[in-house]
């Protein structure tokens, strides 16, 4: 069946971009420029432009298997999406990857009985009960399903405003209008309300200082309690421990990191593959001597086409490593002491900066205001001067200080409030 995918391409100045490509070979006209004027206009990186447009893709999928037209042409130029596409669309989004093919099959071949108007039962065309029922009945995360609804609900808005605005006459009538608001009502209905454990989650938490420590000195290549034997991993993984703590940078961001983007002499490294705008961020001294003799000692010893690649980031044979087996570096950390929270991820040491972060302004002598701060924190996290995400990393914080402060409320206070005694008082007066 011809399908529609998301290619990926490199400029010669090394920017990634990523194209909607139609089953022809021709590249999806809406959603490229959609990815294009909209969002890396809105500074959203590669990897979210891929999974808006890997979303877009699987509808598109959808759309020409039922009716062999352009999901986005159909909807710029005909009908919108109404509410009983809007719910089948939904359902068939909720799919995986192999029984949304199991989907296509059989509303291809559905299609294809009624225009060919043979009479056959749909039950001769399709796959056995047993081959067809597990694949179809498997769906994917809440996470990921309410992202993939929530972009395409997103490209749908956008389109619809196109058209609103239009001055080349696609502007809809009041009967395609009601019925673009009710179908994409619709659609958003079914995004999942996603569990939040809340304000008292401790996976929310950044690491305390005496469990970094205790890391530290695990990991650290001359520790006896160390859970790695060959000297090149000891000394790379201490060397990733020490990246993801003291850049909080995310998971891709470090394990993705090139020679050419470390400024050793300066302490400072700049993320160019990020999820969201490329940044410059700092690290210890103490760090770039760490950085400067692995590279002497290990990296300068790799295969040639490795060190051509340019990871600072790869297994003993100059192989990159692949996010998977960056997980597997912090379970073993987890695993070789009982006193390390199970908790410890690439993610959780992105809070525990954020903590630190916060610590550090709190025993600075000149203040700074909440404004600056937050700025401060976008910018060096990659957020997007705009963003509120420091509000949650700053939550728990805020609530801690709370509790310091109401347990200082009374601290100084020279009697305790005793309703008998008080009681007592009153029956003398």
């Amino acid at each position: 069946m011809d399908r529609y995918n998301v290619r990926h391409f490199t400029s010669s100045k090394g920017e990634e971009t990523h194209m909607l490509i139609c089953p022809n070979g021709m590249p999806s006209y809406w959603p490229n420029y959609y990815a294009s004027a909209v969002l890396r206009d809105q500074a959203f990186s590669p990897k979210t432009i891929r999974n808006h447009l890997n979303s877009i893709c699987r509808a598109s999928d959808w759309m020409l298997a039922r009716e062999n037209v352009d999901f986005a042409d159909r909807i710029m130029r005909d009908n919108p999406l109404a509410f009983e596409e809007a719910t089948a669309l939904a359902k068939f989004l909720q799919l995986t990857a192999k029984a949304q093919q199991t989907e296509l099959t059989l509303i291809k071949a559905a299609k294809n009985q009624s225009e060919n108007q043979k009479v056959r039962k749909l039950e001769k065309i399709r796959p056995s009960h047993r081959s067809t029922t597990h694949n179809r009945l498997e769906v994917i995360a809440d996470e990921p399903y309410a992202s993939t609804l929530r972009n395409i609900a997103s490209f749908l808005e956008w389109i619809y405003r196109q058209r609103r605005f239009s001055d080349g006459g696609a502007e809809f009538g009041p009967e395609q209008w009601e019925k673009a608001i009710e179908g994409l009502k619709q659609f958003r209905s079914n995004v999942p309300r996603l569990s939040s454990k809340g304000d008292q989650d401790e996976s929310l938490e950044g690491l305390s200082r005496e469990i970094v420590q205790i890391i530290e000195d695990t990991v650290n290549p001359h520790s006896p309690d160390n859970p790695w034997q060959d000297h090149f991993v000891r000394d790379r993984n201490y060397l990733i421990w020490r990246l993801f703590l003291e850049t909080g940078g995310r998971r891709d961001e470090v394990h993705n990191i090139v020679l050419a983007n470390l400024q050793v002499t300066q302490g400072n490294v700049t993320f160019h593959v990020s999820k969201t705008a490329p940044r410059t961020v700092p690290f210890r001294p103490a760090t770039c001597i760490l950085i400067d003799e692995f590279i002497q000692q290990h990296w300068s010893n790799l295969p040639k086409w490795s060190r051509k690649a340019g990871y600072l980031i790869t297994s003993k044979d100059g192989h990159p490593l692949s996010e998977r087996q960056i997980n597997r570096i912090f379970e073993e950390i987890r695993n070789s002491n009982d006193r390390i929270p199970d908790y410890v991820t690439p993610h959780t040491m992105r809070r525990t900066w954020n903590e630190f972060f916060s610590q550090m302004i709190d025993a600075s002598e000149n203040a700074l205001s909440l404004e600056m701060e937050r700025r401060i924190r976008n910018r060096l996290m990659g957020w997007s001067e705009n963003s509120r995400s420091a509000d949650k990393y700053l939550r728990r914080h805020i609530r801690r200080k709370a509790d310091e402060l109401s347990e200082k409320l009374f601290e100084d206070a020279e009697t305790v409030s005793n309703p008998k005694l008080e009681m007592e008082i009153a029956n003398d007066d």
